[in-house]
């Protein structure tokens, strides 16, 4: 389990209820835990997408308070290979532009901290 919780920004980034209702041939596939909804994370080709992580209630720590044990981030499935940029000293906060559009699915890890995936549809 992860050690740290991540959040999705950006100039187009929406998200917003992901429903899957119940029709009269077929159930819904989505079952939510009591008080999460839920949600969907969309945006645009050519947007800029930022990943943060949040690090003990501190939203994207400077690597100097992370005791060496520094993040990085992928593209674990998608249309196209991007790579992922940072500020140096920053490495909690990563940012990538998805070229193509589709469903995106981003991971965010860090040493002994385990991971987050992040899915992303991109229009």
């Amino acid at each position: 389990m992860a050690d740290f919780y991540v959040t999705v920004s950006g100039a187009s980034v929406l998200v917003e209820p992901w429903g899957d209702p119940a029709s009269s041939t077929k159930p819904s596939r989505i079952y939510p835990l009591p008080g999460l909804p839920p949600l969907r994370t969309k945006s645009t080709v050519n947007t800029a997408i930022t990943l943060t992580a949040i690090v003990g209630g501190v939203s994207g720590p400077a690597d100097g308070a992370l005791g060496g044990r520094l993040f990085s981030a992928f593209v674990v499935e998608g249309p196209a290979i991007t790579g992922f940029t940072f500020t140096p000293g920053t490495t909690s906060v990563q940012t990538f532009t998805p070229t193509l559009a589709g469903h995106w699915v981003v991971k965010m890890m860090r040493d002994q901290g385990g991971q987050v995936l992040c899915h992303v549809d991109v229009k």
